[in-house]
């Protein structure tokens, strides 16, 4: 995973400039590097599968943390996030905006009285 993390960021920029033949094309190149670091052959597809999946679970890790730690106490102890999602959120660009929210961003209700 961490072989992976590395590839995507250094190929990041081109990659949010591209088309979609050329994304392919990068997360081929990204599968040769992990395939390198590994004992299995993985393709563009593995990869980019992993990568979604392991974002999604890391989001989902560190909201729930962050969820227990509003709460009143009481109860079990918070899941502390995973040491691969620990990488990803902070190896993340914007990683903040992404994982806790915008600084100085209003907060709204969206209830209806």
């Amino acid at each position: 995973m961490e072989v992976m993390t590395n590839e995507f960021r250094k190929m990041e920029r081109r990659y949010n400039c591209s088309s979609n033949m050329e994304k392919k094309k990068i997360w081929e190149q990204i599968a040769v590097e992990v395939s390198s670091a590994g004992v299995t052959l993985r393709t563009g597809a593995d990869c980019k599968t992993k990568w979604a999946n392991s974002h999604r679970i890391a989001k989902r890790e560190n909201v729930s943390y962050k969820k227990n730690g509003k709460g009143t106490g009481g109860g079990r102890p918070p899941l502390i996030p995973c040491q691969i999602s620990k990488l990803i959120i902070e190896s993340a660009p914007g990683s903040k905006a992404k994982f806790e929210g915008i600084d100085g961003g209003v907060s709204t209700l969206l209830g209806f009285c």
